[in-house]
């Protein structure tokens, strides 16, 4: 095999890595991550300042307790 065929082959490793990476979705995206992230953080808020049998009558009228 020629040498300029394997340093071709080689030089195009960089950008097939970059397209995979930018058209192959991943498992979890940031967008999705951050929206879990207030979903939680908007929770504590909400239970903030409150007893634990508030807490506790509230998931009892949800149907969570």
């Amino acid at each position: 095999m020629p040498i300029w065929i394997l340093q071709l082959v080689l030089g195009l490793v960089p950008l097939f890595s970059k397209l995979i990476d930018k058209y192959v979705p991943n498992n979890i995206s940031k967008k999705r991550e951050f929206k879990t992230k207030r979903k939680v953080v908007n929770a504590m808020n909400k239970f903030n300042g409150k007893t634990l049998e508030q807490i506790r009558q509230y998931g009892i009228k949800k149907g969570v307790v």
